[in-house]
């Protein structure tokens, strides 16, 4: 998977919000989160259930902001992309 990719796979999960997933996908993101490594948690946080991501002012109202999270998450492209692709995997998007 490309950076470009797993940005927009990133930014997919931003998309969904947290109080809308359903019972079975909180399960399967609570057993993700169980056994995944330090970045693919914070990945998950920062996009999918957006309890720590960042937000940015888009025209007067706030939104999360990918490029802000992954900044602050420090990390080369190449390890984002891989961590994306097998959060893809994991959690079958």
């Amino acid at each position: 998977m490309s950076f470009a990719e797993a940005s927009r796979l990133l930014n997919r999960f931003i998309a969904i919000r947290p109080d809308q997933l359903d019972v079975r996908l909180r399960r399967r993101i609570e057993q993700v989160m169980a056994k995944a490594s330090p970045l693919e948690r914070s990945l998950l946080n920062t996009t999918l259930l957006q309890g720590q991501a960042p937000k940015a002012e888009v025209k007067g109202r706030s939104a999360y902001s990918l490029s802000k999270a992954l900044k602050e998450i420090q990390v080369p492209q190449y390890s984002i992309a891989r961590s994306a692709q097998r959060l893809k995997e994991k959690l079958g998007f």
